[in-house]
């Protein structure tokens, strides 16, 4: 793993295998730039833990708000929380001091919670549409029962702790990349066949399988909404007020959802496009590494924005 010192008060990088020292060629890690990032960095991790804990507070503290909606975006308010409090700040350690100074063992915990929260958050936001769909199938009815949102919840933190756990035994491994920000997977090796699985595994099931899944369940509760009001404007139910509003209101809750879906979609893509052309080349210098604090920090700010979302809805 390469390793940071100070030559000249500059940050060099050491590269033990090849006994060279090579001067830092990445003017974001050199000052005054580096402790912009980190105060960036170290904002955003403040914003995460108390926004998010102000969710929880609201959903907790008030009894109507305690929904089996909003109990799984309280879950989701919780990976969020936990994302700033234990994940965000290695980054903003990384910036200010230009470049990882934690050593081996925290760069294996900080490559972990990466994997984590990443699997278990885009996992809540598709098991969150999943919900949506069999709730507005049912919208007369109770819906999803208690029992199942539980197990819901359990699924995406289960999978997060298996995919992250994948990570620190050996199937792939947990590396710090010169110019990045944290610590994560190898860059896959087009002739390993145990990373280049690891590497599709990723894509397809904490990103291309929950999008497929998500995008189908809103496209059916959009449908089920046009066919209810259909229905219900051809037997002239809208004499119902009581069944006006519920409609009404599902189609609030649904359309809330989708912001949010949609909003981390766009923060997650440029995440997922540098892991994806990392994976594609050969020559891993051509992909510039100012691109994965540049995806970090969207993925981060997104969060964020995800937070005021939830909080204003």
């Amino acid at each position: 793993m390469n390793r940071f010192v100070l030559l000249d008060g500059k940050p060099v990088v050491v590269y033990p295998t090849e006994n060279q020292t090579i001067p830092s060629s990445y003017p974001y890690f050199q000052p005054p730039y580096n402790y912009l990032l980190g105060s960036v960095f170290t904002l955003l991790s403040i914003w995460s833990v108390l926004g998010n804990l102000l969710v929880l507070l609201i959903v907790t503290r008030y009894k109507r708000m305690r929904t089996r909606t909003n109990i799984l975006l309280a879950n989701l308010a919780t990976i969020d929380l936990m994302t700033g409090l234990l994940a965000v700040p290695f980054s903003a350690i990384t910036a200010f001091n230009g470049g990882w100074v934690l050593g081996e063992t925290a760069c294996q915990v900080n490559g972990f919670l990466n994997a984590l929260f990443a699997a278990a958050s885009i996992h809540s936001l598709m098991y969150i549409s999943i919900h949506k769909y069999w709730s507005t199938k049912n919208i007369f009815s109770d819906g999803s029962p208690v029992r199942r949102i539980i197990v819901m919840i359990s699924a995406a933190w289960i999978w997060g702790l298996l995919f992250g756990t994948a990570l620190v035994t050996g199937w792939t491994r947990i590396e710090y990349k010169t110019g990045t920000t944290q610590c994560g997977p190898k860059n896959p090796e087009r002739g390993n066949a145990r990373e280049v699985s690891h590497s599709i595994l990723t894509s397809s099931t904490n990103f291309l399988i929950p999008l497929l899944v998500i995008l189908y369940c809103y496209t059916a509760v959009f449908r089920i909404f046009r066919r209810s009001v259909s229905r219900l404007v051809e037997q002239d139910y809208w004499q119902s007020l009581s069944e006006k509003h519920l409609l009404a209101r599902q189609r609030k809750i649904a359309i809330t959802l989708i912001i949010i879906f949609v909003a981390f979609l766009l923060c997650l893509a440029p995440y997922i496009a540098y892991s994806t052309t990392i994976a594609l080349f050969k020559d891993k210098t051509r992909v510039p590494s100012v691109f994965n604090p540049v995806a970090s920090f969207r993925s981060i700010s997104c969060m964020m924005q995800r937070c005021s979302d939830l909080i204003k809805n």
